[in-house]
């Protein structure tokens, strides 16, 4: 009799939403026809292999065997593989969780699960193989032919495989209102998957996955105004710098405000005049230096101000995604804080090399001050000019500008010194130009603060949000593993929970399950003895380490022995005759069953034992009966020869010790008809008996 394990279907988590799964179709009739098709193993079966891109108990019955490859034994031991065509899979079918008011897949967009180009480019199968009770493979996702992992697909599809969109989850929260402001647009972005499980009867399952990329992405309309924002502010300090230094600017009327006394030149007076002020700075680049490149943490944080998309690489925020321990969760609370952290980093490193930028090119930008003085005096002409050039930076102390002169001031055609005029520059001029411009390269000049500012006020909005919204919306799980009551072992490549705190739906992605007979018996010798019991029986097989009992038709057997995890010996309990079960009780279940089969034991007839003559006696007188007549065991009163003299008994004796004589029809060991077959044994001895009465009777009458 064969065993009956749970069916594999134990192993899927139920869903805890009381509301059901509503599946529309298309067109519902040829989906059938659309997608694979995979055999389903039986309940009964004793091993089992299952891949399924996506766990079976989100789907309706009928879906979850389109995208589910199965191979069990003894139901279906046959080795099975299937690509999943996800792009019919998309077309076909809108599969919505009410409980979450959201399309799980929408074949028209809006649904919570995309599965991207990758994925329609056969990059998803199946395989599952179970040949015998102790075997079992499973594997799903990105696999090869074979049915290995396919590294070469993660490499090629590091993103865009499948999306998780989780958008409309911020409405489930009740917090849509407040944060599409600043989080309109929440997705999941993952790369090839794969899974593999394998298990052997007596081992533990060996499993392996594969996670090629994850990154998450969060949209924020905040972001992308703090991006415009940016780039107004830098607009703005090049506006004002110009305007501080131009023709007509700050430094311009500071200059003329200036009372400059007249130089004498013996001669002639000197007056320096009215300033001349020149500089351009151009920052309209800047932004696209600095700002339009997305901005990048070492956790693997980006923030692009251009579209306003903050993105985290899961690989980097958890140093690598493959190879980690089972049950690894991602964006735990600790690293949804470093990336709020991080958020906050880049933008405020961003404002510090933006302002720091700015402060370059406006301290490279290079000032011109320049005057015509004006002299008067007989006999005077001049065509002096005098420039005082150098960077901004150099008025600001940072090295020195240069004071020149062009032309001269002559008398009768004689030249004037104008050392005196140039003094004046130097004492009076240049520490008029040095405060302004010290104050326009200092960073906290009111010309950066709205740089500083426009970052303060979104991360001050944007921190208090970002942080529960990650927490509150999913978890991630890498590696996923679990073993089921029955010993069925599940490895998912990626789990994802939505609305965690409440558990509203887990979306495992490229499952591998396997079970196989905890432990299989191949041989048991002898497999037959007799049915009062006590045949010392030896068990093999596989898995037997830690076997707690024995049990044949359900009783226990004796002198249990577990000798190693292949061979079990026992003596077997009393029994009913026919083929019976032997099971190997293990602490994980049961094994396979073996057989053993009971067989009659030959007992007494109960007449013959009745019987009080063992052996032949001599008489010691003639009986005067004329007749001898059979006694009713069978055998005649006594025997003489006429002449008197006693002579040795010829009747059958029956006994204890007697041996069975075989009779035609009656096969030794095998109840025959009547009770325990008594009728037939007394009838021979009767004739018997007649016969050697005949005899005896015969002598004596002649």
């Amino acid at each position: 009799m064969p065993l009956s394990p749970k069916h594999l279907s134990s192993t899927r988590r139920q869903p805890r939403w009381t509301r059901p799964v509503a599946l529309v179709t298309a067109g519902a009739l040829a989906v059938s026809a659309l997608l694979i098709s995979s055999a389903t193993a039986a309940d009964t079966d004793a091993s089992e292999a299952r891949a399924a891109l996506i766990e079976a108990d989100l789907l309706s019955v009928d879906l979850a065997d389109l995208i589910t490859v199965e191979s069990g034994t003894p139901s279906d031991p046959t080795e099975r593989t299937a690509d999943i065509d996800v792009a019919l899979l998309q077309q076909a079918i809108a599969l919505n969780v009410e409980a979450l008011e959201l399309p799980l897949i929408a074949g028209s967009g809006g649904g919570l699960l995309h599965l991207g180009d990758g994925a329609t480019a056969g990059l998803l199968k199946g395989y599952a193989y179970a040949p015998d009770a102790s075997t079992a493979t499973a594997a799903s996702g990105a696999l090869t032919d074979s049915g290995a992992i396919d590294v070469t697909a993660g490499e090629n599809h590091p993103t865009g495989v499948a999306r998780v969109d989780l958008t409309g989850l911020t409405d489930q929260l009740g917090v849509a209102g407040l944060t599409d402001e600043l989080i309109d647009r929440l997705s999941l972005e993952l790369g090839a998957l794969a899974s593999t499980a394998h298990a052997e009867t007596g081992s533990t399952p060996t499993s392996d996955y594969l996670v090629a990329g994850a990154v998450l992405t969060v949209h924020s309309p905040a972001v992308a105004r703090l991006g415009a924002d940016l780039r107004e502010a830098v607009d703005a300090i090049e506006a004002q710098v110009n305007s501080t230094f131009g023709p007509t600017g700050a430094l311009h009327t500071a200059l003329q405000a200036l009372a400059l006394p007249n130089v004498d030149l013996i001669f002639a007076q000197a007056s320096l005049g009215a300033p001349q002020v020149s500089l351009s700075v151009e920052l309209s680049n800047l932004f696209d230096e600095l700002l339009g490149s997305p901005l990048v943490a070492s956790n693997g944080v980006v923030v692009d101000l251009v579209d306003g998309t903050i993105s985290v690489d899961l690989a980097k925020l958890a140093s690598g995604l493959n190879d980690l321990p089972a049950n690894t969760e991602l964006l735990t609370s600790a690293q949804i804080s470093s990336i709020v952290e991080s958020v906050a980093g880049v933008l405020d490193d961003a404002v510090t090399e933006t302002v720091s930028s700015a402060l370059d090119a406006v301290g490279a930008s290079q000032l011109t001050v320049s005057y015509s003085p004006t002299v008067t005096g007989p006999g005077v002409t001049s065509t002096l000019g005098v420039t005082i050039t150098g960077t901004l930076a150099n008025f600001a102390g940072q090295g020195s500008p240069q004071v020149t002169t062009t032309g001269s001031i002559r008398f009768l055609n004689s030249p004037l010194p104008v050392t005196g005029l140039l003094g004046q520059v130097t004492r009076l001029i240049l520490p008029a130009i040095t405060p302004v411009a010290t104050g326009v390269l200092s960073p906290d000049a009111e010309l950066f603060r709205p740089l500083a500012g426009a970052v303060g006020d979104l991360l001050e909005s944007l921190d208090p949000v970002l942080a529960p919204v990650l927490e509150d919306v999913l978890s991630v799980t890498i590696n996923a593993q679990s073993t089921a009551s029955n010993g069925a072992f599940t490895v998912r490549a990626l789990q994802v929970t939505l609305l965690p705190e409440t558990d509203a739906l887990v979306l495992p992605l490229a499952s591998s399950t396997v079970r196989v007979s905890p432990a299989v018996i191949t041989g048991i010798g002898p497999d037959h003895g007799p049915e009062t019991g006590g045949t010392a029986i030896t068990i093999t097989g596989v898995g037997f380490t830690g076997a707690t009992g024995v049990t044949v038709d359900g009783n226990p057997a004796t002198n249990v022995v577990v000798v190693n995890d292949t061979t079990v010996t026992a003596v077997t309990p009393p029994g009913v005759v026919g083929p019976r079960e032997v099971i190997v009780m293990v602490p994980a279940g049961s094994s396979t069953p073996g057989g053993f089969t009971y067989e009659p034991v030959v007992r007494p007839s109960p007449s013959a034992s009745g019987s009080p003559t063992t052996s032949e006696t001599p008489t010691a007188s003639v009986s005067p009966t004329p007749s001898e007549t059979p006694t009713a065991s069978g055998s005649p009163s006594g025997s003489a020869s006429p002449s008197g003299e006693p002579t040795q008994s010829t009747r059958p004796t029956a006994g204890p010790s007697a041996t069975a004589t075989p009779v035609p029809g009656v096969r030794p060991g095998v109840p025959s008809t009547g009770a325990d077959g008594a009728a037939p044994v007394a009838a021979v001895a009767l004739l018997a008996a007649a016969v050697g009465l005949a005899l005896r009777l015969s002598r004596r009458n002649h």
